[in-house]
């Protein structure tokens, strides 16, 4: 009853207890002393103890208590844009209706800071795999230069075998870069996308053909399942939907099995496509599929700068889809597969 009491009505209600505690130890002592005090004297009694305790407690709440909350409260509603400010009186609030703003701003307060914990967390991976990714192409084009330099340039064999794989190493930099900088781009929005309507049939099959020599230097098979008869028309920007596909079939052959396949699965969902990328490779362990689209992460760091790319070949994937307003998720089995899936607005 008195959390949900505004705080100035709390004096009152304090005062009346007092009042009925002094009206009975006034009854109480005339009792004892065998003499009744007079009506007047009682009346006389209760109501200026009565005066002196609401005056006492009301000064107490509203020059100390009160001030005291207003300090939380301002605090509060200054820091907590979520709750909007009140124009009621800090006097005219119930202790309910304060404790509920507290744990409101306590909340959001948390939230924010688990937010900023794991922002700083992901800052200090980044800033480590980058370095990382960044350090071994440069070291690798310094060795090559310098030995060049310290002599090799004479040697018309190892120039030419030391400046291919210099080139080769100074291109993984530009590749790495250019995906950074397309990212940048996609996160802050500055890529406007070109939305166009396109059978998704005949991208597929570009890409297919794209990759054609790719797969058979894998021994790797690349079948497409349309179970929609006719025209697959989507509404999307093409390139990047392109790129999409792209990414997720060279990684899906780079990690493929000798004789593997990939089928790639076209089906109709009210409104959209959803398009599944199912391939027999190594798959992927469980504990890394929380981590799959983060930027550099390598599940395997070791195999994969083997087969070369830049480590941010399924954060471009993901950032596209978002950047469409889609989904991607994709499921896992290790030593049997992985399962890509995406949709596509229909067009």
């Amino acid at each position: 009853m008195i959390e949900k009491m505004p705080l100035k009505n709390i004096p009152l209600l304090l005062s009346l207890l007092l009042l009925l505690v002094n009206v009975c130890f006034v009854y109480i002592w005339g009792y004892y002393l065998n003499k009744p005090f007079s009506i007047y004297f009682i009346s006389a009694f209760c109501l200026s103890s009565f005066l002196v305790s609401f005056i006492v407690l009301y000064f107490f709440i509203s020059h100390n208590l009160n001030r005291n909350i207003k300090l939380i409260y301002n605090t509060i509603t200054d820091l907590n844009k979520n709750i909007e400010p009140s124009s009621k009186k800090k006097l005219d609030k119930s202790l309910k209706d304060i404790n509920v703003e507290v744990t409101q701003y306590t909340n959001q307060k948390e939230k924010e800071l688990t937010s900023l914990r794991s922002l700083e967390t992901y800052r200090k991976q980044f800033v480590g795999n980058i370095s990382h990714e960044l350090k071994t192409p440069i070291f690798t084009i310094q060795g090559y230069i310098h030995s060049l330099i310290e002599g090799g340039v004479h040697d018309e064999q190892v120039r030419d075998k030391f400046l291919n794989k210099a080139a080769k190493n100074a291109s993984r930099l530009q590749t790495i870069v250019e995906d950074l900088e397309l990212i940048n781009k996609l996160e802050s929005k500055q890529l406007l996308s070109t939305i166009i309507r396109f059978d998704l049939n005949i991208l597929v099959s570009e890409v297919d053909n794209e990759l054609e020599i790719m797969a058979k230097e894998s021994n790797v098979k690349i079948t497409i399942n349309n179970t929609y008869n006719g025209s697959c028309i989507a509404l999307a920007d093409k390139e990047a939907i392109r790129q999409v596909f792209t990414n997720l079939l060279v990684n899906a052959i780079k990690y493929g099995k000798d004789g593997g396949f990939i089928n790639i699965g076209i089906y109709s969902i009210p409104g959209k496509w959803m398009i599944k990328l199912i391939d027999n490779g190594i798959g992927i362990k469980e504990e890394h599929l929380i981590h799959l689209f983060d930027r550099f992460y390598r599940v395997d760091p070791s195999r994969s700068r083997k087969q070369g790319g830049s480590g941010l070949g399924l954060s471009i994937v993901k950032h596209i889809i978002d950047s469409h307003n889609q989904m991607i998720d994709v499921k896992s089995t290790f030593g049997k597969g992985t399962e890509f899936t995406f949709t596509l607005e229909k067009g």
